[in-house]
C-alpha cells in the first residue's frame, strides 16, 4: 500500500543489491540488479561505495524520466 492507503500492483523499478567486504582493507565488491518499467534488466559490478551510491542515483533518477 501506499501513503494514500492504495494497492499497487505494477513496480516501477526494481533493484536488487549485493554486496561483500574483502580483504584486510575491507574493500567493497557488489553486484547490482537494477531495472524499469519496461526495461531489460542491467546487471553492474561495483569496487566502492561511491561506485555503489553512483549507481543507485542514476537507477532512481531512471525512475523519474
Amino acid at each position: 500500500m501506499d501513503d494514500a492507503g492504495e494497492t499497487r500492483n505494477d513496480a516501477d523499478g526494481v533493484l536488487v543489491v549485493s554486496a561483500w567486504t574483502r580483504g584486510a582493507a575491507n574493500d567493497l565488491l557488489a553486484r547490482i540488479t537494477m531495472s524499469g518499467k519496461g526495461s531489460t534488466p542491467l546487471v553492474r559490478a561495483v569496487t566502492s561505495r561511491d561506485e555503489l551510491h553512483a549507481a543507485i542515483d542514476e537507477w532512481l533518477g531512471s525512475l523519474t524520466t
